[in-house]
């Protein structure tokens, strides 16, 4: 089995089984390494599901700045970007699907020590995390195809 559809395979199934209250935890699905020599210098790609109705899709992020994508929405910060977009899923998941946000949650540990983003820098983490999301709602097969637009990251003014 490839990794691709273990992904799909996990993620279809947390869908199936997300409760009405708490998000699944993330499929991660790759990661960015820029040295071979270890540390925690990296980007890391993770997935699930969250309730509509959920307190998670919130603002959190330290420092983080809320910004629509092409039709998703979330917030990034300096080491991540949260990302939530709707994913119509096809035949049984249809159901649960229209109750949830698609999510991908991008930890951008490569740039511990480097000074505070620009809001440029925030934009292509952003898209990143936005292209990488569309990876998998492909793989997921979401009806609606969310992500097919090019990303076009637009912050909105901080609540």
């Amino acid at each position: 089995m490839s990794k691709t559809s273990r992904a799909v395979k996990n993620l279809e199934r947390d869908l199936r089984e997300m409760g009405p209250e708490k998000r699944t935890l993330p499929t991660y699905t790759c990661a960015y390494r820029p040295a071979p020599q270890g540390g925690v210098e990296r980007a890391t790609f993770g997935f699930g599901w969250v309730p509509r109705t959920s307190n998670d899709v919130k603002r959190s992020l330290p420092q983080g700045v809320p910004y629509e994508v092409s039709g998703a929405f979330g917030e990034t910060g300096d080491f991540g970007t949260k990302l939530f977009v709707e994913c119509a899923m096809p035949g049984e998941l249809g159901g649960p699907s229209k109750s949830a946000w698609f999510y991908a949650d991008a930890s951008y540990t490569i740039n511990i020590g480097q000074p505070e983003l620009d809001q440029e820098a925030r934009d292509r983490q952003t898209a990143l995390t936005y292209l990488m999301a569309r990876r998998v709602t492909d793989a997921l097969g979401c009806e609606n195809k969310p992500l097919q637009k090019p990303p076009v990251v637009k912050p909105l003014p901080s609540p």
